[in-house]
């Protein structure tokens, strides 16, 4: 019996295909029909039977596209207040110490000033002289334990006056994850994939992110932050017009529970029990007491930060 041949070829090089002409991508396995001025995908069944149906069938341009328009959900964030919205201890500008739920800052010597905006957080270079060490905000991550050895992606989104960057440190710098990224007055994803050391003696591992050390008044935005497992970034999407967009922002009251295990604060200082036992939510250990002043006012601090 005679065979009826279709035009094959690689993906690219098929050309414009007759109206009702045959063409198969050899490289894709894919088969395409001439229609009018155009070549159409003709949809086929995969190796396991299933009709393959790119990105969801949404018409996105990415994975991360197709997801939100999908309603999925992403990957658990192992970071505590990554969307920067929990902040008990009430100020909107930081220059040293711990500021931010689960957060702090790291002046090495240099100077930094950290100013919570409604849409994101800015760190500001405020001095030299602590050199391109200094100047970073570092966020804290329990669970240290569940992540040796597996692969891991840290994202965040960013902005600012140059140049950005971001690593994670466990018992040391893990150099894998060290990157940067030239930031501008639009936000943009800086992402990278790295595997986790099979051992981490310690109890948390810490992300730092940097203002802009190219020199005073100098600045970087953030307006999230992510570590999740896996090779892929869940934190944002990238719409037709080139704007990334945050997945669903975090429940604020759940996000407050978690960050209460480490901190929390009273009106009064017969309200704030001794005991980590007697705290709602329960604290992660028997905390450290102190208060501080937010304008006017005095509160009562219970203190188990990692």
């Amino acid at each position: 019996m005679a065979k009826i041949r279709v035009k094959r070829g690689l993906k690219r090089d098929i050309p414009l295909l007759d109206s009702g002409e045959f063409g198969y991508a050899t490289d894709e396995k894919e088969l395409f029909i001439g229609n009018d001025f155009k070549n159409s995908q003709i949809a086929v069944l995969s190796d396991e039977g299933m009709l393959k149906i790119k990105h969801g069938g949404t018409h996105s341009k990415t994975p991360q596209e197709a997801i939100y328009k999908l309603g999925c959900s992403e990957r658990e964030n192992f970071i505590i207040n990554g969307h920067f919205k929990i902040n008990q201890r009430g100020k909107n500008t930081y220059n040293s110490g711990r500021c931010l739920d689960m957060c702090g800052l790291d002046t090495n010597n240099g100077g930094i000033e950290l100013n919570i905006k409604s849409d994101c957080i800015r760190l500001t270079q405020t001095s030299t002289s602590g050199g391109t060490s200094a100047q970073a905000m570092y966020v804290t991550i329990p669970k240290s334990h569940d992540l040796q050895g597996r692969t891991v992606t840290l994202s965040t989104l960013v902005r600012g006056t140059g140049m950005s960057r971001m690593l994670l440190y466990g018992d040391s710098v893990i150099d894998d994850s060290v990157t940067s990224l030239q930031a501008n007055e639009n936000f943009k994803l800086m992402s990278i994939t790295f595997k986790m050391p099979d051992t981490i003696s310690s109890n948390r591992v810490v992300v730092y992110l940097y203002a802009d050390t190219a020199g005073k008044n100098r600045y970087t935005e953030y307006k999230a932050l992510k570590l999740e497992l896996g090779e892929n970034q869940t934190l944002a999407w990238q719409d037709r017009n080139g704007n990334w967009n945050l997945y669903k922002t975090p429940d604020y009251s759940e996000e407050l529970l978690k960050c209460q295990r480490y901190l929390q604060i009273y009106a009064s200082q017969g309200l704030r029990p001794l005991k980590a036992i007697d705290c709602r939510p329960q604290m992660r250990i028997n905390p450290s007491q102190s208060s501080l002043q937010i304008e006017q006012t005095t509160y009562y601090v219970n203190n188990a930060e990692l």
